[in-house]
C-alpha cells in the first residue's frame, strides 16, 4: 500500500487565508501577474509599492497596499519633509 498525501492547497488559497495582513513576494507576483523583476524594476522607479523587509532574504507587502495598486488607487508615498535624509540636519 503506497503512502497518500494529502492534497496540495491551491496556489490562490495562500493569499486568502493569510492572517497576517501582508503579502510574500510570489503572492504579490500572483496578484499581479507581475515577475519578479517586473515588480522590481518598477520599484526601482516609484511605480510600484515599497515593500518592508522582514529578514535579509524574506520582503512582505501590506495586502492593504497591494489592494490599492490593484484597484488603481494607489499612489506613491510622499519624500519625507526633510528630503529623507537620515543626518540631523545640522550640515556636518
Amino acid at each position: 500500500m503506497a503512502n497518500k498525501r494529502p492534497p496540495r492547497r491551491p496556489k490562490s488559497s495562500r493569499t486568502t487565508s493569510n492572517p497576517h495582513g501582508v503579502y510574500s513576494y510570489r503572492d504579490v507576483c500572483e496578484l499581479t501577474t507581475l515577475s519578479r523583476q517586473t515588480i522590481y524594476l518598477l520599484r526601482k522607479k516609484g511605480l510600484f509599492p515599497i515593500c518592508r523587509k522582514l529578514t535579509s532574504g524574506r520582503v512582505v507587502w501590506s495586502k492593504d497596499v497591494i489592494h490599492h495598486y490593484l484597484a488603481g488607487t494607489w499612489k506613491p508615498d510622499q519624500p519625507e519633509p526633510d528630503g529623507g535624509s537620515d543626518d540631523d540636519g545640522d550640515g556636518g
